[in-house]
């Protein structure tokens, strides 16, 4: 391959028929597009027929990482996944953290290519040069974290585990794809996994990734970048409380969404803000080779029960809180464990939740 970063090729399998092949990655095409977004939507364009049904054999659904995955380079350890959206009718490309590009590009691929429509449920094991669509009948109807401490218990240690949960499944439009606590929401991509009978991808990978600048001088750069970004005031800030340190200068101004979009600013701000929320996070996590660690764990009891989960973001507090009038955190944090679970995009619920609140109002105030 002419690149480092890249392993030069990606898988492609037919669920219809079972066969998993191999492509090689055209290097002129990786000059113009990359990788992620702009690689997804130059191969999706190829490959999807104008007009195709979202929910046909005509769609496409593509795993796809960067050049950068599987390196030291810090904020890099990222995938993306690609498909016609049934939500949107465009394409869309969302994408997660975490440690599932690396393992993809330590078995030896870039990308992984679905087509057609499994005659059952099934799940694709990728361990290095081991390739297998494998049953997954006694997976189906579990919810995505039941799916992943199943198939952990079965394949053993190093696996990541990307699954849909029942929103999936049922093929709600704006179903996600979840690994650990990391999701592709917005746009139903895991609709569309549902759709194929594909309930999860488990991979495992022991190569490396080559880069353009290696041994010691590469180590050099590399920390050289992660040195800027552990020096900037914003890391500390994204790491102790992540996104939603921007809801109280955003409610100030005039700009965060309440009672569905009826009003721009929550009176009770205050009381879900993330100085509140502080005293529930328990410890800090990191994706892959990053120096910002702003994965955080949540724990809480709600009713006698005791949650633990992820920690709640920016654009999901203003959909399941602010945008349905809620301020009350423990069930806000249940209502987003809830979402994660089912595989259901937070943003999308929240605002279909509001709307129906405020349907329900304007005709009890009818019947008035």
């Amino acid at each position: 391959m002419k690149y480092k970063g890249y392993k030069g090729q990606i898988l492609t399998v037919d669920l219809s028929s079972g066969k998993i092949d191999k492509r090689s990655l055209d290097e002129k095409i990786l000059e113009k597009y990359i990788g992620g977004r702009g690689l997804a939507a130059r191969i999706l364009y190829d490959e999807i027929k104008p007009n195709a049904d979202p929910y046909s054999v005509d769609n496409r659904l593509l795993f796809i990482t960067g050049p950068a995955a599987g390196t030291l380079i810090p904020t890099s350890s990222r995938y993306a996944v690609g498909t016609k959206s049934p939500l949107t009718g465009g394409l869309s490309v969302g994408y997660a953290g975490g440690h599932w590009a690396n393992k993809l590009k330590y078995a030896g691929y870039d990308g992984v290519l679905f087509s057609g429509q499994s005659p059952k449920p099934v799940y694709l094991l990728v361990d290095d040069n081991r390739l297998e669509l494998i049953d997954a009948g006694h997976l189906w109807g579990k919810n995505t974290d039941q799916t992943e401490e199943t198939l952990k218990a079965e394949l053993g240690s190093g696996y990541e585990i990307a699954s849909i949960g029942l929103a999936g499944e049922n093929t709600v439009a704006y179903a996600t794809i979840c690994n650990e606590q990391h999701v592709v929401g917005r746009a139903g991509q895991g609709a569309v996994m549902g759709w194929m009978n594909l309930k999860a991808f488990a991979v495992r990978g022991t190569g490396k990734v080559d880069m353009a600048v290696s041994g010691d001088a590469g180590i050099k750069e590399v920390f050289s970048l992660h040195q800027v970004i552990r020096e900037n005031p914003i890391r500390g800030l994204f790491r102790d409380v992540g996104t939603t340190g921007m809801i109280d200068p955003i409610n100030e101004a005039a700009g965060q969404p309440c009672y569905n979009f009826q009003k721009t600013k929550f009176p009770n701000v205050s009381k879900i803000n993330s100085e509140i929320m502080k005293p529930w996070f328990q410890r800090f996590e990191s994706c892959s080779s990053c120096p910002v660690a702003c994965g955080s764990i949540t724990k809480f009891k709600l009713e006698g029960a005791d949650y633990v989960t992820e920690r709640i973001e920016h654009q999901s507090l203003g959909s399941l809180a602010t945008n349905c009038g809620i301020s009350d955190l423990p069930k806000i944090f249940e209502a987003h464990d809830l979402c994660d679970k089912y595989g259901i995009d937070t943003i999308s619920a929240g605002i279909s939740i509001a709307w129906a609140m405020e349907c329900f109002e304007n005709r009890s105030e009818e019947r008035r």
